[in-house]
């Protein structure tokens, strides 16, 4: 059935935007959300920034529209939202479209036509990164920044106790800072534990902050599994794959399976943090040698992702 064609008009609405670090639990928000009748919400984009601040666009006055949608269409990411792009390319035809932000704004009611929902959100979690940046482009954009134990998120990434530490603190800190810049009414932090022990009252909070009506229709999000797992970046992940169950606090957490020098690592590095974000630190004896290994590593992969990160943009 062809999908109706999308006509420009201003935002009045707003736009959430799911982030956080990788796997807090943004994904279960998001099916939860993309359940409400109104509300569709976005597979992982991350073009939504990458595209403003490409150098093709940042340094060309006016904006090129026809050079914005030829990177767009053949965007990766966009490509998994499963828009005709025939369709997306004769929804750009506006006469307002003269910046990102208004472009966005096409798109995302794009997403919504086919979906047949009134709403578009969007869930990128390395957007917790980029906060300020979005919220300046799209000044209705809500923000929600799902917040999960630090040491179970380590456990699930399965990157090590110390990369996962820092990938999580500086999420967490980055969330942070934006929401006391930006203030409450433009982030929202949702912890994943409140999520999954009291779903209807975490929603209802959620929906509020988003000025949209309350619909248990999100609590019955695992009979759209399918059409959530069609965007997934790795279908094959279990984590993924359990969008089909509802989800329960498991309980051989990070107090039964992370060993006691892990523990020690992680909460050496980011223990503020933790407490920061309301949760408690293991209590077991802190140890110097423990600790001190664990600030060297940190180092060491600061000074790779630093490397790594120059290399790319120089290379971009």
């Amino acid at each position: 059935m062809q999908q109706p064609s999308v006509t420009f008009t201003p935002v009045t609405d707003s736009v959430p935007i799911i982030v956080g670090a990788a796997r807090s639990g943004t994904t279960l928000l998001r099916a939860m959300l993309d359940s409400h009748p109104q509300l569709a919400i976005t597979p992982e984009s991350y073009f939504l920034v990458s595209l403003a601040k490409s150098r093709r666009f940042t340094r060309q006055q006016p904006f090129d529209l026809d050079s914005f949608v030829a990177a767009l269409l053949h965007h990766p990411r966009f490509q998994r939202w499963g828009l005709p792009p025939e369709n997306v390319a004769k929804d750009f035809r506006q006469p307002t479209v003269d910046n990102h932000g208004a472009a966005f704004r096409i798109l995302y009611a794009a997403y919504g036509a086919h979906h047949r929902k009134s709403r578009v959100g969007d869930k990128t979690p390395w957007y917790v990164h980029h906060i300020p940046f979005i919220a300046e482009l799209l000044p209705e954009a809500r923000f929600v920044h799902v917040i999960r134990d630090g040491r179970d998120v380590a456990l699930s990434q399965g990157r090590g106790p110390i990369l996962g530490a820092l990938n999580w603190r500086r999420a967490i800190n980055d969330g942070k800072s934006a929401a006391a810049r930006l203030g409450a009414g433009r982030v929202l932090e949702v912890k994943y534990e409140d999520l999954v022990t009291h779903p209807e009252a975490s929603l209802r909070n959620v929906c509020m902050f988003l000025d949209l009506d309350y619909d248990s229709a999100m609590l019955a999000y695992t009979d759209h599994a399918d059409r959530i797992r069609a965007g997934f970046n790795r279908p094959e992940s279990v984590a993924h794959a359990r969008i089909s169950e509802s989800p329960s606090l498991r309980r051989d957490g990070w107090q039964v399976r992370m060993h006691t020098q892990d523990v020690l690592q992680f909460e050496h590095l980011a223990g503020r943090s933790l407490i920061a974000c309301g949760y408690e630190l293991s209590g077991l004896p802190r140890s110097r040698v423990v600790a001190a290994r664990a600030s060297v590593v940190a180092v060491s992969i600061r000074i790779q992702l630093l490397v790594r990160r120059v290399y790319d943009r120089l290379a971009h």
